[in-house]
């Protein structure tokens, strides 16, 4: 190999950082992830936030935010961070509840992919049935669309009875039966950006000196999609 781009944090950073001494190595994952190898920097704080912000403006306050186990993804942790930091800056960080459902619970939900059952779990769950949450926020698409199927399934609308935000912004979420409310990180730009970045590594014109002992950083700033599975609160 000549070069290697992580789409996700390096499970043996110094291992990265060993490579990166021989070879391009670029990861494209949260800034305090890895710290000495070039970075596309993804800002899952600052799109946690974003989700949250969303809404408590549209008068949402008793929220539940739906993940998987945030110890084993420093995305998923720190995008509950982002929510937890707004919703404690708006004063209703008892309003929050995160919710990660059981190895039991998901195996016995319906579907193949492991987020969607998450979101189909989670959502048959009482105190989610009960309407004492107005508005979900989903750790990304795939959960957003278990949890939308599974209350659908009791007659609940988004966003006539609830309203849900995610994150990622994959292609079926702009289909009109859908329209997901979700954050966009980009991901054309950091795919281009992380390319860019290796081309440059790679020129041999390029100022070898600089090269070797530099490490290049490229931030690329999470924005929020408005659709239709966010409203005003109702209640």
């Amino acid at each position: 190999f000549q070069a290697a781009i992580f789409l996700y944090p390096p499970d043996a950073p110094a291992y990265a950082s060993q490579v990166s001494c021989q070879m391009p190595v670029i990861a494209i994952c949260d800034k305090n992830a890895v710290s000495d190898i070039d970075l596309i920097e993804l800002d899952n704080f600052r799109a946690g936030s974003i989700a949250a912000e969303h809404l408590v403006s549209l008068g949402h306050r008793n929220i539940a935010l739906i993940s998987s186990d945030p110890s084993k993804s420093l995305a998923r942790s720190n995008r509950i961070q982002g929510v937890t930091w707004q919703m404690e800056r708006c004063g209703l960080r008892d309003h929050l509840r995160v919710v990660v459902p059981g190895p039991d619970e998901i195996e016995h939900a319906p579907g193949n992919d492991i987020g969607y059952r998450i979101g189909r779990a989670v959502a048959q769950r009482p105190e989610l049935l009960s309407g004492t949450y107005t508005a979900f926020i989903s750790i990304n698409d795939m959960v957003a669309m278990g949890v939308i199927d599974a209350l659908s399934q009791h007659n609940a609308q988004f966003p006539g009875n609830y309203s849900i935000v995610s994150f990622d912004n994959v292609l079926y979420t702009g289909l009109s039966r859908i329209s997901l409310t979700t954050v966009d990180y980009h991901i054309n730009l950091l795919a281009q950006a992380a390319i860019d970045l290796l081309l440059r590594r790679t020129n041999p014109s390029a100022d070898a000196a600089l090269l070797s002992s530099a490490r290049f950083k490229v931030e690329c700033t999470p924005q929020l999609v408005v659709r239709r599975s966010t409203a005003p609160c109702r209640s």
